[in-house]
């Protein structure tokens, strides 16, 4: 009677560690399975963040495109470009490769491989403003800078050219006056068309002068407004937009 006992407790005993042992399979693959869907869920999230980043990135700014007439506006919009991206710097100056690449320290090549990147993206960002013919320039550049100069040199001309073009627009700056029925407006884009392109080409030009040159080359009808402009107004530092203001 005794050991019949024994083994009817021995047996709800092992009954229950069985039961138990389920239990805690049971609850760990669920921990398991709810493991894997949050990772999965998180990696996805991921995916998705990175791919908008990256949309967002590309959308942020559009390459200018050159053609055989616009350089003057294609060159600042790429410096603004190239600028913002941290890259003019490497197109303008350049950058040295190293004679012996095992001389160098650690932080020197990675300084290095830093303006090498930086390199390879300004040419990348150049590549992408031309046309076909307009990359045949250029395609045996080895970096930036190279390119960079090609086109200036293909597109402005060499300094002699550039000289001769300043000549002309001085002259035609002397030689602006104000047209009959001319608009204020008008004007002032012309002598500032003219002014920004002697600009471009290495003149500076002080708004002093400009001021000085636009009251002088008025029509008639505007003769007392300018006599009343140079008696109240400090004509050392007035600005072309404050004189247009003043018109």
């Amino acid at each position: 009677m005794e050991e019949s006992q024994h083994q009817r407790t021995a047996l709800k005993s092992a009954l229950r560690m069985k039961v138990e042992a389920s239990e805690r399979r049971g609850h760990e693959e669920q921990m398991l399975d709810q493991s894997g869907r949050v990772e999965a869920l998180g990696t996805h999230q991921w995916y998705q963040s990175s791919e908008v980043g990256n949309m967002s990135n590309s959308m942020q700014f559009s390459i200018p495109r050159l053609t055989t007439t616009n350089y003057e506006n294609w060159s600042i919009q790429m410096k603004t470009l190239l600028g913002s991206q941290d890259i003019w710097e490497v197109v303008e100056k350049g950058y040295e490769e190293p004679q012996n690449n095992g001389a160098q320290m650690a932080a020197q090549r990675t300084a290095l491989v830093d303006q090498r990147k930086k390199d390879k993206k300004a040419l990348y960002f150049i590549y992408q403003g031309l046309d076909e013919a307009g990359f045949e320039k250029i395609a045996c550049a080895t970096n930036s800078k190279q390119a960079w100069e090609i086109l200036e040199n293909t597109h402005k001309g060499v300094e002699k050219v550039k000289k001769v073009r300043l000549q002309l627009l001085r002259g035609e700056f002397e030689t602006l006056k104000m047209k009959e029925g001319e608009s204020i407006s008008d004007y002032f884009t012309k002598v500032l068309s003219n002014v920004n392109q002697m600009k471009r080409n290495g003149e500076n030009v002080e708004d002093k002068c400009v001021v000085e040159k636009i009251l002088r080359s008025l029509d008639q009808k505007f003769d007392y407004i300018v006599a009343v402009i140079e008696e109240s107004k400090d004509m050392d530092t007035m600005t072309v937009d404050e004189l247009m203001g003043s018109l």
